[in-house]
């Protein structure tokens, strides 16, 4: 693990990871929500419902909690929010 401080040569330089967006959002965006859906995604406790494809078993794997969590997630910190709108 890699730890960069503050004064250390590294702080505050972009480093490059190849990653090329693909996505039109500003460059400094944080991700492709408009300011609405983020402010909506900032209030302090988010409500899911199960959907049927949700694994409640923890026999079956660990993680029980609600895929729309993971989407949620993903799409406050990525650029890929499209890629999960369903197909009109």
């Amino acid at each position: 693990m890699i730890a960069i401080y503050e004064g250390d040569s590294l702080h505050g330089t972009k480093i490059d990871i190849n990653y090329e967006k693909t996505c039109d959002c500003q460059p400094n965006h944080l991700n492709c929500m408009t300011p609405k859906e983020w402010i909506k995604n900032q209030l302090g406790v988010w409500q899911f419902n199960y959907e049927g494809r949700d694994i409640r078993d923890k026999n079956l794997h660990p993680a029980t909690f609600p895929i729309s969590l993971s989407k949620k997630v993903i799409e406050l910190f990525t650029h890929i929010k499209r890629r999960f709108n369903k197909a009109p």
